[in-house]
């Protein structure tokens, strides 16, 4: 078990990871927090991935703290992880608001969901 400083972004994480196990009923083996990324030579660390049960990548979630807005920037930090993950499914959150987006693989573009992601298959 690793300690963990609860930050405004760490607060707004744990709650994600709580909320998709205990209400959503995701399994938690199928997560990762924090996982390293490159992407053009630099280091990256997504914040929540989610595999699916075939263990490919199904959800990425990206948190800020409560107090940062979700602007084009958020969007565009997000899109790059995607890039290199191919997740059908992107949450972006603050803790306070929520977007939840679907990749659409014939128009290579992400439409905007009223529902977070069921449990994956």
């Amino acid at each position: 078990m690793k300690d963990l400083v609860l930050t405004p972004e760490e607060w707004v994480r744990q709650h994600w990871i709580e909320f998709l196990i205990t209400s959503k009923k995701y399994p938690k083996g199928l997560f990762s927090v924090e996982r390293g990324l490159k992407y053009n030579k630099l280091q990256k660390r997504t914040d929540i991935l989610i595999y699916d049960r075939l263990g490919e990548p199904y959800l990425l979630i990206e948190c800020k703290a409560p107090e940062v807005s979700i602007t084009q920037k958020t969007m565009e930090q997000a899109a790059i992880y995607h890039q290199k993950l191919k997740t059908p499914f992107l949450i972006l959150s603050n803790g306070i608001k929520h977007i939840s987006l679907e990749w659409n693989v014939a128009s290579s573009s992400f439409t905007q969901n009223q529902e977070i992601p069921a449990t994956p298959k």
